[in-house]
Order: structure tokens, then C-alpha cells, then sequence
């Protein structure tokens, strides 16, 4: 009954953990070289014992051949025995869960009517947080910030210390401000659920186009969920950073201004490329997700598009703020979305009318 939530629980848990396990790895090496690598030595003993297989893991990718024979074994051995295991009886697995599904019991109880916005949100989230593939792919930048904003809450200067080690950037509320905006703005530009939300409708999207709404409302419910999903809680994020690391006023507010803008503009960015370069005939999920061309402009183009802003933030910082810039990045983020939310209301409607 509650597989979808139990298996997006293990998706979290599993690569957050891979996260923190490599972040403590990097930290205590550091640690272990300043303080005359005794750290770094109890560390290559964990590796020869409790973390042998990250030490092969390690070896391998420093070239030696045993180490990737065993590293590729570990890995791909799991599989073919689960392969194996279930071979002769997975049809018969799959007619059972298909019969206890049919005797599920049906009971009569009362209607909800909803909007068509609000009916098609619905949808929209049902199949996102249903769907770990598409969550993780789509949204994990938004569990990074929260963990990472959770992080500086419970242990706020031993967390500020590492960014500015990380970044060598110096210790200060200005420089902080700038790394943690830069942050902010990275992690959200990867949250694109509409990038593939169209191609995930796959050989039911002429259910989707019989619905007695037009194909703007249509378009429009898939990049207003995506910035359901993206900025509330970003926005939540921002103001408890500006709360524990004392912002001014002029910080918080441009922070959150530039950050609503950026989310308006990689949803729609993502739905503009879904409906160029949509992706109907995939085998399933994971291949529409992971390997199609509007999930790689929608995510990738979100991230390089940051990347663009601070590179520019950095050369233009003797002469402009970081409050300035990011103000100014609003605006013209803003501007840009409006073309594309013209264009998807228009030539986007058209297109999705054709498709089929």
C-alpha cells in the first residue's frame, strides 16, 4: 500500500548517506593532514577493514586491475543472482500481486469536485511523488538545500567553517552571503520536474489532450506545479538562513526575489524543451528521466545558466553588490520568463495539439 513511500524513503536515505559518508571521508582526511595524518591513518585502516570495499572502490580508480575486477564484481554479481533467483517464477509473481489488486474491495464514498487547475495539480503531484525515478531525478537539488540548511541549524560554525574552507572564501557575513546565494540558486536551478512531466505521459497523453481544458491550462498546471515544488520551500530555506545568519533586510529580499525568478524561468524553460524535444516512446521512466534531451536542457541548462550568473557576479563585484546583481537578475529572469510563458501559450499550445 505505501511502496511509493517506502521506496522514495530509501532513495533518500541511501544516497543522502552516500553524501554524508563522502563529505566525512573528505573532511577527516583533511583533518588527518593538518594534524600530522594520524586521522588519515586510522582512515586507511577503516579501508582495510570495516570500508575494504570503498578501499578496492579507490584502488580502482587509482588503476589497479585487481581492485576494478573486484570492484565490478561486487557490483555487477548481486544482480545476476537476484536475476537468477526470480527467473522461473516472475510471471507467476507478477499474475498473483495482478489478482490481489482485482479483489481489492470497492466502496462507495463521497465526491470531492475540484477546479480543472486544481484537478490537473493533482494529478501532476500524484505521479511525481509516486514515481521515485522522476522525484530523485527531478527535485533532489531541494533535498540537498533543506539537509543542507538542517545541517547549518544543528551545527551552524563548524558548517559555515568547511564552506569557506571549501570555497576558500574568507569567514565574513558578506562573502558568506554571496557562497550561500550562489548555493541557493544552484540547487533550486536543478528542481525541472516539467522537463519530462510531458514525456511521462507517454501513450496516455491523449487522455490528457481528450480533457475538456485547453492545451494552455494544460501547460501552464505543469509549470505551476513545478514551482509548487521548487520555491515554497526554497523561500522556507532562505528565511531561516536569514534568520540564524542575520541578513539585512536588503539581502533576504533580494535573495528571495531573484530565487522566485529563477524558478519561474527553469519551469518554464523545462516545459518549452519538453514539447521540442518530447519523448513518447521510451521503454519506461528511468529512460525518459535519465537519457532523454529535455531532461538534460531542463536540469543541466538550469545549472549552467547559474554558473553563467556567478561567474559574471564575480567579475562585476567591485562594481555592484551582491544585493544589486541579484536584484538586476530578477528582473531580467523575469523578462526572459515572459517571453517563454508567450511562447508556451501560443506555439507551445500548437505543438501540444500535434502531438501523438
Amino acid at each position: 500500500r505505501h511502496n511509493a513511500l517506502l521506496a522514495n524513503l530509501g532513495y533518500g536515505l541511501v544516497i543522502l548517506g552516500s553524501f554524508g559518508l563522502s563529505l566525512a571521508i573528505n573532511v577527516s582526511t583533511r583533518t588527518g593532514m593538518m594534524e600530522g595524518d594520524a586521522m588519515a591513518e586510522d582512515l586507511g585502516a577503516a579501508f582495510r577493514g570495516p570500508l575494504w570495499l570503498f578501499g578496492q572502490m579507490g584502488a580502482a580508480c587509482a588503476g589497479d586491475p585487481a581492485a576494478m575486477a573486484v570492484t565490478l564484481l561486487c557490483g555487477i554479481l548481486p544482480a545476476v543472482l537476484f536475476v537468477l533467483l526470480l527467473r522461473g517464477s516472475y510471471r507467476h509473481l507478477l499474475t498473483r500481486m495482478g489478482a490481489r489488486a482485482a479483489r481489492r474491495k470497492y466502496r462507495m464514498t463521497a465526491q470531492h469536485s475540484a477546479s480543472p487547475m486544481m484537478a490537473l495539480l493533482r494529478k501532476e503531484s500524484i505521479r511525481f511523488f509516486h514515481t521515485p525515478i522522476y522525484l530523485f531525478n527531478t527535485g533532489f537539488g531541494l533535498i540537498l538545500l533543506v539537509a543542507a540548511v538542517a545541517a547549518i541549524c544543528w551545527k551552524r560554525d563548524a558548517v559555515l567553517s568547511l564552506l569557506a574552507q571549501e570555497m576558500e572564501i574568507p569567514l565574513s557575513p558578506g562573502s558568506l552571503y554571496g557562497a550561500l546565494a550562489g548555493t541557493v540558486c544552484f540547487l533550486l536551478a536543478t528542481v525541472c520536474p516539467s522537463s519530462v512531466s510531458l514525456s511521462l505521459e507517454s501513450r496516455s497523453l491523449w487522455i490528457l489532450k481528450s480533457l475538456p481544458v485547453p492545451a494552455t491550462q494544460i501547460l501552464r498546471a505543469k509549470v505551476c506545479f513545478n514551482l509548487l515544488v521548487g520555491w515554497p520551500l526554497t523561500a522556507l530555506c532562505i528565511v531561516v538562513l536569514w534568520g540564524i545568519l542575520g541578513f539585512t533586510p536588503l539581502q533576504g529580499v533580494a535573495l528571495l526575489a531573484c530565487s522566485a525568478a529563477l524558478a519561474w524561468f527553469v519551469s518554464l524553460l523545462g516545459a518549452v524543451a519538453n514539447l521540442s524535444f518530447p519523448r513518447l516512446d521510451a521503454a519506461n521512466d528511468t529512460v525518459i528521466c535519465k537519457q532523454s534531451l529535455s531532461a538534460v536542457i531542463g536540469i543541466f541548462g538550469g545549472m549552467v545558466l547559474v554558473g553563467v550568473g556567478i561567474g559574471l557576479c564575480l567579475a562585476l563585484q567591485s562594481l555592484l553588490g551582491t544585493e544589486a546583481y541579484l536584484l538586476i537578475c530578477a528582473v531580467l529572469l523575469a523578462g526572459l520568463s515572459l517571453l517563454l510563458d508567450r511562447w508556451l501559450c501560443t506555439a507551445g499550445a500548437r505543438r501540444l495539439s500535434s502531438l501523438g
